[in-house]
């Protein structure tokens, strides 16, 4: 079912905007999504504040994708969106997301992905599958439902413990670092 209330336009520098309120569509096929003759055209997406799912396939081996904003508004990720994005290293997921569903990002070449709240209630099987071999989620203290080393099978780390931060050390105290 596609959802009339939610429109793209793609402009001339790759970025498609996807405007509207409400759900994505989900897409059964690969290749069904409206934008997908230009997914090697596509550089970066931009949501905007009112798309609440970001639908099944929807951005579906969009090569050319380097970039995407996800809006306070995205409460779901669904099966397969990002799949084969492989120009996508890094992404932030907003703290409103609590639905992330398989293959989500399956075989993009994420390094890193920083949730900025509690960890997603629903999380299906291999969503960061097939990513860097040095892949690792960031999540924020305070924020519930996350472990560490691992979370899910992923390195997960705290960002709010890092906190070596040799800018500011002479030579002599870093002890042959």
């Amino acid at each position: 079912v596609i959802n009339p209330y939610i429109q793209w336009a793609l402009d001339t520098e790759g970025t498609l905007h996807i405007y509207g309120t409400g759900a994505m569509s989900d897409y059964r096929y690969n290749n069904e999504a409206p934008f997908f003759p230009y997914r090697t055209d596509i550089r970066a997406v931009q949501f905007s504040d009112g798309i609440t799912t970001i639908g099944d396939r929807a951005f579906y081996e969009c090569s050319g994708l380097t970039e995407i904003v996800l809006p306070g508004s995205v409460t779901s990720i669904g099966h397969s969106a990002f799949y084969e994005c492989r120009g996508l290293t890094e992404i932030v997921i907003p703290d409103s997301v609590t639905s992330i569903d398989s293959y989500a990002f399956w075989d993009c070449s994420l390094t890193s992905v920083e949730f900025l709240g509690n960890a997603p209630t629903t999380f299906c099987y291999d969503v960061f599958s097939r990513n860097s071999s040095n892949f690792a989620i960031f999540y924020h203290s305070g924020m519930t439902g996350w472990t560490s080393p691992k979370w899910n099978g992923y390195t997960a780390v705290c960002r709010d413990k890092i906190t070596t931060d040799f800018s500011t050390r002479d030579d002599s105290s870093r002890n042959g670092q």
